[in-house]
């Protein structure tokens, strides 16, 4: 009986801990919760699809592999298509971590199509990161909320000026130089 606790205690503990992760800071190891996995996700993904960061930066992520990888090197391979869009005032960062549709015309198909497949690899990303922290059944949390809100922070503050980007209160803001 004793034994059978322990290996329960055990098997909890390992659970537990394969939530977190234990990356490399200038200072040492540090373990991190899911919440700031997800930050630290958000940051990196984020310089990997700007283009800020070589292709090595994907071993750096918290949580590479699996659904996250494909997603982010197609979302890095859609950029140069996407960004005239942004540059333009087309299409503007969500606050809720999208691409959305800044102008009342509706756009030449081809570009909804693009926008369209970016939100859909964003979400799929979201979703992973989510499920990677272990997180995503914990009631106490909106995760997907909390991951969308990381995310949007650092599309919007990663963006290069000029840029459109929605506020918490849905405004649109032209980011400055």
């Amino acid at each position: 009986m004793m034994r059978a606790a322990a290996l329960s205690l055990c098997l909890c503990l390992a659970l537990g801990l394969a939530g977190c992760q234990t990356p490399e800071t200038p200072r040492g190891p540090q373990v991190m919760t899911g919440a700031e996995g997800i930050k630290l996700e958000a940051l990196r993904v984020v310089k990997l699809v700007y283009g800020q960061e070589p292709d090595s930066a994907f071993d750096t992520l918290p949580y590479a592999g699996g659904d996250i990888t494909p997603v982010i090197k197609r979302m890095r391979a859609r950029l140069p298509q996407i960004k005239p869009l942004l540059e333009s005032g087309a299409v503007g960062l969500s606050a809720e971590g999208a691409l959305k549709s800044r102008e009342s015309a509706a756009m030449a198909s081809q570009q909804a199509a693009l926008v369209n497949a970016e939100n859909l690899d964003r979400t799929i990303l979201y979703r992973a990161n989510m499920f990677d922290t272990g997180h995503l059944d914990d009631p106490r949390i909106d995760w997907i909320r909390y991951t969308r809100a990381e995310f949007a922070r650092q599309w919007s503050a990663q963006a290069p000026a000029g840029w459109w980007v929605q506020n918490e209160q849905g405004e649109w803001q032209r980011k400055p130089a």
